[in-house]
């Protein structure tokens, strides 16, 4: 008795292009893959260089140190809700402070951001070569929250306040930010953000990122 040969049903040649199409699209992803994988591994990569690079930057002297992991805290305690990221505020204290040894630091102004006064009932440290009236605060508390106030109410700040908006939203950068700032006239140094920028990547988040970290 002759068997009967089974002849392959229409649904197998059928689906014959769509294994193709699976293969073609299982191959494409891989490529994606791959490719996603490669620019991955590049930005890895230049992070650790960069990582490895900020480690070798000079350390701090030892009064610098402790000032910037003391006004680290208390940035950190004020600004809780970032209102603006915490690491530009340290940024900008650092440089304008000069990590907590510029002339009016020390001479009691307690003014982490040499904001002025134009009122001279105002407590203030005269500048000795301008008219500027560098603002006097009881503590360094007090100029954190200041700064915030202006950064949440001052018209000055709208764009500055769109700027965080945006990088909230995962669509800006610190560094925009930074330059926002830098256009209210913040300062009168044309480099002030080019140096607000390097002392955030170099030092604020670069060679003293973990300690900075661990007072969170």
């Amino acid at each position: 008795m002759n068997k009967m040969i089974e002849v392959p049903s229409e649904d197998l040649f059928t689906s014959i292009p769509d294994i193709k199409k699976n293969i073609q699209k299982i191959v494409k992803n891989e490529n994606k893959f791959k490719k996603e994988f490669s620019i991955f591994s590049e930005a890895a990569a230049s992070e650790i260089d960069l990582s490895e690079r900020y480690n070798k930057l000079p350390n701090l002297e030892p009064v610098k140190q402790k000032w910037l992991l003391s006004t680290a805290k208390k940035v950190f305690d004020i600004n809780k809700d970032e209102i603006i990221p915490s690491d530009i505020i340290l940024a900008i204290n650092s440089g304008e402070t000069g990590y907590g040894t510029s002339r009016f630091f020390k001479e009691g102004s307690n003014n982490l951001f040499n904001i002025q006064t134009f009122n001279k009932n105002t407590p203030h440290i005269k500048a000795k070569d301008s008219d500027q009236m560098i603002k006097k605060y009881n503590t360094v508390e007090d100029s954190i929250i200041d700064f915030l106030s202006m950064v949440k109410t001052s018209k000055k700040y709208k764009k500055v306040r769109e700027q965080i908006k945006l990088f909230n939203e995962g669509k800006g950068s610190k560094d925009k930010i930074i330059d926002a700032i830098a256009a209210t006239g913040f300062a009168k140094d044309e480099k002030w953000s080019s140096k607000t920028k390097s002392i955030l990547k170099k030092r604020i988040n670069g060679k003293h990122k973990n300690e900075l970290s661990n007072l969170k």
